[in-house]
């Protein structure tokens, strides 16, 4: 079993971010057989940790005793933070439940720990930096085509509701992980922009503008993609 470089005791009273209940998140068992480790939150319907974590990507870890095993006063930590970090415990959960972030690329195990603090289970956690943005766009008459350099451009009558998706990808494989980019929008873009919109988590809606308006999706670890909006 690797050895654990650090135990994060830290408590924080966070809230679970809310999720959409589309897709079951999938249960994996720890090396040892002992812990269920059950990803929650990760800024997509069903979490699946074997696609890999996004860097700056936040998500949430259940952890649940196999075969009726108490997970009473376990704790969680990571044997690499530099690659995941263990923030803390999330406070009134029925079950132990802690907040998680990835940092940087590579494998990290994390380690379950008894409460006299030794080890009695791992998973490894994958993390892999956003390489390719996708974007998902709904509106009615909508027309879709590609520039130079990548360049998206979404052409929908002026007035009508467009909704925007952005994930994040690493070499065909859509990531976990509840990711804020940052998103540079245009006075247009930004006057069109519905309160429904989570701008910084890549999800856009908005009364399409007249005219040609740019939006830049930034990702951690430096993936871009344009997206240009035309009115007609």
């Amino acid at each position: 079993m690797p050895s654990l470089s650090r135990t994060t005791s830290l408590l924080l009273a966070l809230p679970l971010a809310t999720l959409l209940a589309c897709d079951v998140d999938q249960v994996e068992t720890g090396r040892n057989g002992l812990i269920e480790f059950t990803p929650s939150a990760c800024g997509r319907p069903g979490c699946d940790l074997s696609q890999g974590v996004a860097i700056g990507g936040a998500f949430t870890i259940q952890l649940r005793g196999t075969e009726g095993r108490s997970a009473a006063e376990l704790t969680l930590g990571s044997t690499a933070p530099a690659v995941v970090d263990v923030l803390g415990q999330l406070q009134g959960s029925a079950t132990p439940t802690f907040q998680l972030v990835a940092n940087g690329q590579g494998r990290a195990d994390l380690m379950v720990l008894d409460r006299a603090g030794f080890p009695i289970d791992y998973l490894s956690v994958d993390v892999e930096p956003i390489v390719d943005l996708v974007v998902d766009a709904d509106a009615p008459g909508l027309a879709r085509s590609r520039r130079a350099g990548g360049e998206q451009v979404l052409e929908a009558p002026t007035g009508g509701l467009l909704t925007l998706a952005v994930s994040g990808e690493a070499y065909g494989d859509e990531l976990i992980g509840d990711v804020q980019f940052l998103v540079e929008l245009d006075q247009a873009i930004a006057e069109a922009m519905h309160a429904t919109s989570d701008v910084g988590r890549g999800k856009l809606v908005l009364d399409v503008p007249a005219g040609e308006h740019a939006v830049l999706i930034n990702a951690p670890g430096g993936a871009r993609q344009r997206i240009v909006i035309v009115g007609r």
